[in-house]
């Protein structure tokens, strides 16, 4: 378990739809007498002086954004723990593509300590096309479950999820 009583933490995400900015907030405001750095990747850089790493990105075109990944070369012998919403889902099979792709990306040296998935909104474009699907009368049900799933996401219990998964590698002093 990780004590971050000392520990320089920096919280930062890609979001340009806006679902993992939501939960980067939330997650700041929980550690806040932390003092974390929160920082908008698609704005500033990654700073390289952080102990612990959170994370934060949308998925899209069921990939982590190379915008993340070309971040990741900068934190040599750091730990990170990686959180992203998704529109088409959590399942460990979905997650563990994801997990692949950044362990392919990641510094020899570095240290990856769990990702944790939450459904997303979808973005306009993802929307567009699943309602193009539905027009065409393929799939329909999948469709509509997909478009209904996503609906609200990421909520306050979505927020309290990612919070008891950090929860897990971070102890807060009392």
């Amino acid at each position: 378990m990780l004590h971050p009583q000392n520990m320089k933490l920096c919280i930062a995400y890609h979001s340009p739809g806006g679902n993992t900015r939501s939960l980067a907030f939330k997650l700041a405001h929980r550690l806040k007498e932390k003092e974390p750095v929160l920082i908008d990747l698609e704005i500033e850089p990654l700073p390289t002086d952080a102990d612990l790493y959170l994370l934060g990105f949308g998925v899209r075109r069921n990939s982590c954004p190379m915008a993340v990944l070309d971040t990741l070369k900068s934190l040599h012998g750091k730990r990170m723990l990686f959180f992203g919403t998704a529109a088409l889902g959590t399942s460990e099979e979905y997650s563990a593509r994801i997990r692949n792709q950044i362990l392919a990306f990641l510094p020899e040296d570095a240290v990856m300590s769990g990702l944790w998935l939450s459904r997303g909104s979808l973005s306009e474009e993802g929307r567009n096309y699943f309602l193009e699907q539905l027009s065409s009368g393929d799939h329909t049900e999948v469709y509509e479950r997909m478009i209904r799933e996503c609906y609200g996401h990421p909520d306050d219990k979505d927020a309290d999820a990612l919070w008891e998964f950090f929860r897990t590698f971070i102890s807060e002093e009392k």
